[in-house]
Protein backbone atom coordinates (compact mmCIF):
# COMPACT_ATOMS: atom_id res chain seq x y z
CA UNK A 1 0.00 0.00 0.00
CA UNK A 2 1.26 3.37 -0.79
CA UNK A 3 0.00 6.24 0.88
CA UNK A 4 0.48 9.95 -0.47
CA UNK A 5 0.84 12.01 3.16
CA UNK A 6 0.69 15.28 1.39
CA UNK A 7 4.12 15.95 2.94
CA UNK A 8 7.50 14.24 2.95
CA UNK A 9 7.21 11.01 3.32
CA UNK A 10 10.69 9.53 4.75
CA UNK A 11 10.40 11.31 8.06
CA UNK A 12 7.64 9.32 8.62
CA UNK A 13 9.19 6.22 7.77
CA UNK A 14 12.17 6.78 10.37
CA UNK A 15 9.71 7.46 13.07
CA UNK A 16 7.86 4.45 12.13
CA UNK A 17 11.16 2.30 12.40
CA UNK A 18 11.92 3.96 15.95
CA UNK A 19 8.89 2.08 17.10
CA UNK A 20 10.04 -0.93 15.14
CA UNK A 21 7.62 -0.70 12.49
CA UNK A 22 9.00 -0.71 9.07
CA UNK A 23 8.00 1.15 6.06
CA UNK A 24 9.24 2.42 3.00
CA UNK A 25 9.64 5.73 1.52
CA UNK A 26 10.63 7.43 -1.64
CA UNK A 27 9.22 7.32 -5.37
CA UNK A 28 10.22 3.35 -5.86
CA UNK A 29 10.76 4.16 -9.40
CA UNK A 30 7.81 5.55 -10.23
CA UNK A 31 8.18 9.02 -10.19
CA UNK A 32 5.95 10.21 -13.56
CA UNK A 33 3.29 8.04 -12.53
CA UNK A 34 3.16 9.52 -8.92
CA UNK A 35 3.00 13.08 -10.79
CA UNK A 36 0.50 12.23 -13.01
CA UNK A 37 -1.54 11.00 -10.03
CA UNK A 38 -0.96 14.66 -8.28
CA UNK A 39 1.28 12.92 -5.97
CA UNK A 40 5.24 15.22 -5.74
CA UNK A 41 7.60 12.78 -6.41
CA UNK A 42 10.13 14.44 -3.86
CA UNK A 43 7.85 14.03 -1.22
CA UNK A 44 7.69 10.56 -2.26
CA UNK A 45 5.09 8.03 -0.98
CA UNK A 46 4.98 5.77 2.33
CA UNK A 47 4.64 2.34 1.56
CA UNK A 48 3.44 -0.36 3.79
CA UNK A 49 3.62 -3.68 2.89
CA UNK A 50 1.14 -6.70 4.50
CA UNK A 51 1.13 -10.48 3.82
CA UNK A 52 -1.35 -13.01 5.16
CA UNK A 53 0.07 -13.83 8.42
CA UNK A 54 -0.47 -10.03 9.18
CA UNK A 55 -2.47 -10.01 12.24
CA UNK A 56 -5.17 -7.54 12.83
CA UNK A 57 -3.23 -6.66 16.17
CA UNK A 58 -0.05 -5.47 14.21
CA UNK A 59 -2.36 -3.53 11.86
CA UNK A 60 -4.34 -1.85 15.06
CA UNK A 61 -0.82 -1.03 16.07
CA UNK A 62 0.49 0.54 12.78
CA UNK A 63 -2.76 2.89 12.73
CA UNK A 64 -2.18 3.77 16.40
CA UNK A 65 1.38 4.48 15.94
CA UNK A 66 1.33 6.55 12.58
CA UNK A 67 -1.49 8.08 14.41
CA UNK A 68 0.19 9.45 16.78
CA UNK A 69 4.02 9.96 14.70
CA UNK A 70 1.68 12.12 12.52
CA UNK A 71 0.04 14.18 14.90
CA UNK A 72 3.26 14.74 17.05
CA UNK A 73 5.13 15.54 14.16
CA UNK A 74 3.49 17.66 12.18
CA UNK A 75 0.29 18.56 14.06
CA UNK A 76 1.52 22.45 14.39
CA UNK A 77 -0.97 22.79 17.39
CA UNK A 78 1.01 20.45 19.15
CA UNK A 79 4.10 22.86 19.14
CA UNK A 80 6.10 20.74 16.70
CA UNK A 81 7.21 21.16 12.87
Amino acid sequence: VALDLGRAAAPVAAALAEHGIMAGAGDFYAGRALAAQGVDPGQGVLRLSFVHYTTKDEIDRLLNVLNDVLQARFDPGRGRA
